[in-house]
């Protein structure tokens, strides 16, 4: 359910087999082995990890892609200023904490439209999958596969999760769309950020 943590699967595969040089040009030893002063063992090591960056960057994440769109690389300077996610942090965490209208007229909106279906979206399996296997009407004694067994979708998602049953909130009632409201808040934050600008998860 976390973006980032989908986004990992296909980043971390590209670099499968990957051997990152832990040494300089003409070095046999990385910086924390050499005889040489604290300042120059961090210089060094800033040095190697953005050459392993931008290798990363350029060669083994050049063409990646998650979910059909290209995915875009940043290498951040080691060393740097030290900013939560980069340099637009701030700006994301306002724009998408503020209203539906800011959201809409901002430079992130096709991105936050692309990435939002990959937010907090329950599927089953639910405990009533698991332990209850369904049969097969046309042959005794067979069982549905479980991936059969989810394209029936007889269980609401979450129906068993504690936060779910307390709040009692339920989800999204538009076609296609999983969304499960965590807070009353959340209810009109997705349907005005998420459903007012023409997006439909079936498109």
């Amino acid at each position: 359910m976390n973006p980032v943590e989908h986004l990992w699967a296909p980043c971390t595969k590209a670099l499968t087999s990957v051997y990152l040089p832990s040494t300089l040009p003409g070095e046999d030893q990385p910086p924390c082995r050499q005889r040489i002063t604290e300042q120059e063992k961090m210089q060094k090591e800033h040095t190697i990890f953005d050459a392993a960056m931008r290798d990363i960057r350029d060669v083994h994440w050049r063409h990646l892609s998650f979910s059909g769109k290209r995915v875009l690389v940043i290498a951040e300077p080691s060393g740097g200023e030290q900013q939560p996610y980069g340099a637009d942090y701030y700006y994301v965490k306002a724009t998408i904490g503020g209203s539906a209208r800011t959201l809409g007229g901002s430079t992130i909106d096709e991105e936050y439209t692309f990435i939002h279906p990959h937010m907090d979206r329950r599927h089953p399996p639910s405990m009533t999958e698991f332990f209850l296997p369904s049969s097969f009407t046309s042959t005794q004694g067979h069982f549905v596969t479980f991936a059969e067994d989810l394209q029936v979708n007889s269980v609401p998602p979450c129906q068993h999760m504690p936060l779910f049953q307390e709040k009692g909130l339920g989800w999204c009632n538009r076609d296609g769309c999983r969304y499960v409201f965590t807070s009353k808040k959340d209810v009109n934050d997705h349907r005005l950020k998420f459903h007012t600008f023409g997006f439909s998860p079936t498109n």
